[in-house]
């Protein structure tokens, strides 16, 4: 299982495969199932991604006014920058 893009791209230049080919291969691997079912996989999750992404309302608030992009940023601001005791 790769760590990082940066595994991915070194993957991808040592083998000459495409991004999205070094990912694959790595997950038949990881999960033992064909590259078919690896694609239908994919397939599926990229579906699933964007339909989501059809659907998401930024105009819509929290109860304490924050869009669903603010929220995040808060969320990420909270966790990245909180002073360790």
């Amino acid at each position: 299982m790769y760590k990082s893009l940066e595994e991915i791209i070194i993957a991808e230049k040592e083998q000459n495969l495409p991004f999205w080919k070094c990912v694959m291969k790595d997950d038949c691997v990881e999960l033992d199932i064909t590259e078919e079912e690896s694609f239908q996989r994919m397939k599926q999750m990229y579906q699933v991604m964007k339909e989501a992404d059809e659907a998401y309302e930024d105009n819509l608030m929290s109860r304490r006014r924050e869009s669903g992009r603010e929220a995040c940023l808060w969320r990420f601001y909270r966790t990245s920058y909180r002073k360790s005791d």
